[in-house]
């Protein structure tokens, strides 16, 4: 662990947090408003307050209660959800989201929670329809909550808060009848009253976990009725329509900017802030078999990437030559690299592997045998945050060589960068076809969320070849937005006497005609839900073509009779 010192390191991971949470609101429909100091700063700075270190959310109880139970059904390699209605322990009736790669411990209540970097998500309820009454419900409601979260305290902590020693006795004894009862039976009941008033059916509505006031947080609901997107650090996010009543109600002259001395950071800056150092953006992995000749170049591709956060997944094959060995030495040579070792099992089922092994926000592939090109990991990355895309892909280079001595090398990359939503992936499909996307699965990267959530692997019933056309069409319309660059970041190397793409293997015949299945389901979705008019016969006509190349490689021992029958 290290610390962090810089108020721009802590902000970038909040937003980068933030995005990602955005994009889950968006997926499910969720809505949402930036809050508070953050809503504050969208008007003012466009972006965070210039000395503020925390970020505030708020949702209608109804999206809340939704956000909570996808967020803990789902489990996201960074980002942990901390709710009382999941967290056992947790004291606070509102939720937070902490990166999980950081540290952070809190003041009060220090010893209940040790967390990271979190972002706060308020619910917001209905008060009902009169001004007067929904005061009282709201005063009611903050007196539940308060009791709530000081039961989790501990005695010192309740002497800290409050210097009084009669007040002390009294929240002690109410705080001891709460934990008898049970704070999560207390909560449940709280809840209860809460819901008596729905969001949707209120004039009134207020977020009780706030601590700006009653006549304060109690707003009219017609203001949050609509969401319009704000600026916020160069990025769009939501915000209620009725923004100006809301800010105003809670700072006054909210335009107005404060006295030096109250220029001081809220929430997490004030106490001891540390990041991994070992949680990688992005997995790479590299299926290892007998490529002692080659290993070194893959391996060295990937140590001068640009971008340095980043984790290289070995896994040996059951090689039997030293490829195994070396894979070691490297794993010794570079803590970011990770080495695994198996009988043999094949491209697919190595590849799942390192599926299952991968902990970073995306992940990529690349053979024992190419090269990545040093600054396609940078880029790429940045091209999936700039753009939202959970799927990045990039052109490639082919370098052959002849059983002659001749040589070739051929680049396939589009002219011009695509950016396609999911929407758009019908009237798409010739560009992307053409642009090589279906042939490989390691010309990009994929967001790892996307093989968690679809439950996507490798067909392991497929040896070699044809595994990467067949994952590609079952992947084409899962992402909501996705990527394709006009740059070529791998060079893929096709030698003679090396390289499994020359070689003959009876699977692949089997294989050839998954592809072609999964291509034609693929093709037949687009035309029911998009209204396209792809035609099955030509495409049909390109992977006979493809068998009949097969029978041509090297290893084929299948006489006329034996071609014609398969």
């Amino acid at each position: 662990m290290r610390e962090i010192t810089e108020l721009k390191e802590l902000q970038k991971i909040e937003l980068e947090m933030l995005q990602e949470i955005d994009k889950i609101c968006r997926h499910y429909h969720i809505r949402y408003y930036l809050a508070g100091g953050t809503l504050l700063g969208a008007v003012r700075h466009q972006g965070f307050i210039p000395w503020d270190d925390d970020i505030d959310i708020a949702m209608p109880r109804e999206d809340y209660e939704q956000f909570i139970k996808i967020m803990s059904h789902k489990k996201h390699p960074i980002y942990k959800l901390l709710a009382i209605e999941c967290t056992k322990g947790y004291p606070y009736t509102f939720a937070k989201v902490v990166d999980t790669r950081t540290r952070l411990v809190e003041e009060i209540g220090k010893d209940l929670h040790q967390m990271g970097v979190f972002i706060d998500i308020f619910p917001i309820d209905g008060m009902g329809n009169q001004k007067e009454k929904a005061m009282q419900r709201l005063m009611k409601i903050i007196r539940l909550r308060s009791r709530i979260w000081e039961a989790a305290l501990k005695k010192d902590e309740i002497k800290n808060k409050e210097r009084n020693l009669k007040n002390q006795m009294i929240k002690s004894a109410a705080n001891g009848l709460i934990k008898i009862i049970g704070i999560k039976r207390c909560y449940h009941y709280m809840m209860k009253y809460v819901k008596q008033e729905t969001f949707q059916d209120s004039k009134w509505i207020a977020s009780a976990v706030g601590g700006a006031g009653i006549e304060r947080e109690l707003i009219e609901r017609k203001y949050f009725d609509n969401m319009i997107e704000m600026e916020f650090e160069g990025k769009r996010f939501y915000a209620p329509e009725g923004y100006e009543k809301y800010l105003t109600n809670l700072y006054g002259d909210y335009m107005q900017m404060p006295p030096k001395e109250k220029k001081s950071g809220v929430a997490q800056r004030k106490n001891m802030v540390e990041v991994e150092n070992n949680i990688p953006e992005i997995s790479i992995i590299m299926p290892v078999y007998n490529s002692e000749t080659f290993l070194y170049l893959a391996v060295e591709s990937v140590k001068r990437q640009t971008m340095k956060e980043w984790e290289l997944l070995l896994i040996d094959d059951g090689s039997s030559d030293a490829s195994g060995r070396l894979c070691d030495a490297y794993a010794k040579e570079d803590a970011r690299i990770r080495v695994f070792h198996q009988e043999n099992q094949g491209i697919t089922k190595t590849r799942n592997r390192g599926i299952k092994e991968a902990r970073g926000e995306f992940i990529t592939f690349i053979d024992n045998d190419d090269e990545l090109v040093e600054d396609i990991m940078e880029k790429s990355c940045s091209y999936a945050k700039k753009y939202r895309a959970d799927i990045v892909k990039f052109g490639y280079r082919v370098e052959e060589d002849f059983p002659n001595g001749a040589k070739e090398v051929r680049d396939n990359c589009i002219k011009q960068q695509l950016i396609i939503t999911r929407e758009q992936c019908g009237e798409e499909y010739q560009n992307i076809y053409r642009s090589g996307y279906f042939n490989m699965i390691w010309n990009g990267i994929y967001r790892r969320t996307l093989f968690e959530d679809k439950k996507l692997m490798f067909d392991e019933s497929v040896i070699m070849g044809y595994e990467d056309w067949i994952f590609n069409n079952q992947m084409y319309l899962i992402p909501e937005r996705q990527v394709i660059m006009d740059y070529v970041g791998y060079i893929h190397y096709q030698r003679y006497q090396h390289s499994t793409s020359k070689k003959f293997h009876p699977n692949q015949i089997e294989a050839n005609v998954k592809a072609a299945e999964a291509e034609y389901h693929l093709l037949r979705r687009m035309n029911q839900e998009y209204g396209t008019t792809f035609t099955w016969v030509l495409r049909a006509t390109d992977y006979l073509i493809d068998i009949l190349f097969l029978f041509e490689r090297r290893g084929c021992n299948y006489g006329y009779r034996d071609k014609k029958r398969r």
